[in-house]
Formats: structure tokens, C-alpha cells, sequence
């Protein structure tokens, strides 16, 4: 897809809670995601280091306190450190990772579901404009069943959308 497609509508100040999201690409590359990790990892680890050089951190109660402020600081890196990172068997699809950011109290009335063979599957819409030049290619992964390519021509036509140079397998 067009990284257009990707960009919040920050510009207006009256956004609703499923247009409030960040995108990123995924890293097909475990070297560089455990970098990314190492990198926020380190600077904590020096935050520490000179706290507890100072003598900042002797009291128990305000080390435990501390900690704990660290941890919540660093959750958020480390957790899309993780959701944007993936095995390199599967660097051939490119993905973005798109995560919206307000809690589920906001969500919950954009939460939708959809039927995938006997299951409901629960989603979140996100805002964009599709239209014929959004799209670059899609790609009908090894595992997906043999009506793929025939489910999303059904899905481009129903868009208005067509699909001749599009679908890869």
C-alpha cells in the first residue's frame, strides 16, 4: 500500500479513537531487532548506573518505586520493538504494523467482527482512502487456502477496484 495510506489525520484536533495510531515497517532482521532492544535496554541500564552512583537508589522502598517507573517507561519501545519485528521466512511480504494507541475503553465502539471459517474474528477499522493507485501488489501467502486469489479479485471488485497485475502468489 501507499505510505500515504498510513499517515494519521493529526491535522485536526478532533480525531476520533480509531484514527489516533502510529505505523512502522517490519524488520525481517534479527541482528537489527535485538539492536533496537539492546539500545533501549542500555539507556535504562545507564539511568540506573548513575542513580545508583549517586546513592540515589539505597532506600529499598525508592529503588523498588524507581524500578518500576523504569520498567513502565521502556515497556512501550520494547513492546513495538516486538510487534515490528518478524522471522526472515517471512521477509518477502514487507509489512506495516499498524498500532492504534487509546485504551480499550475508547475502542470498544469501533471494535467490529468478521467471520474467518468458524470463527469471529473481532478488528478495528482504521481510515483510509483505497482507491486504484493505493495499492502496489498483494501477496497470496504459501498458506493460504485455493480460493485466495479468487477471494480477494471478489474483494478488489467489490471496492471497484481491479485486480489483473496486482495479486502475486
Amino acid at each position: 500500500l501507499a505510505p500515504a495510506l498510513f499517515q494519521p489525520a493529526m491535522q485536526s484536533g478532533n480525531i476520533s479513537a480509531n484514527e489516533r495510531f502510529f505505523c512502522s515497517p517490519v524488520v525481517y532482521d534479527e541482528k537489527i531487532a535485538r539492536t533496537k532492544h539492546e539500545e533501549h535496554v542500555n539507556r535504562a541500564l545507564a539511568v540506573v548506573d548513575r542513580m545508583s552512583a549517586a546513592g540515589e537508589l539505597k532506600n529499598p522502598t525508592q529503588r523498588t518505586a524507581f524500578l518500576r517507573e523504569m520498567s513502565i517507561h521502556m515497556a512501550p519501545a520494547i513492546l513495538w520493538n516486538s510487534i515490528t519485528t518478524k522471522h526472515k521466512a517471512y521477509a518477502q511480504e514487507q509489512e506495516t504494523r499498524l498500532l492504534m494507541v487509546n485504551g480499550l475503553d475508547k475502542l470498544t465502539p469501533y471494535i467490529e467482527t468478521r467471520v474467518r471459517g468458524s470463527s469471529l474474528v473481532p478488528f478495528i477499522r482504521a481510515p483510509m482512502e483505497i482507491g486504484q493507485d493505493s495499492i502496489a501488489k498483494i501477496v497470496v501467502g504459501p498458506a493460504a487456502d485455493e480460493n485466495g486469489e479468487d477471494s480477494v479479485r471478489h474483494l478488489l471488485r467489490r471496492q471497484g477496484l481491479t485486480s489483473d497485475d496486482l495479486i502475486v502468489r
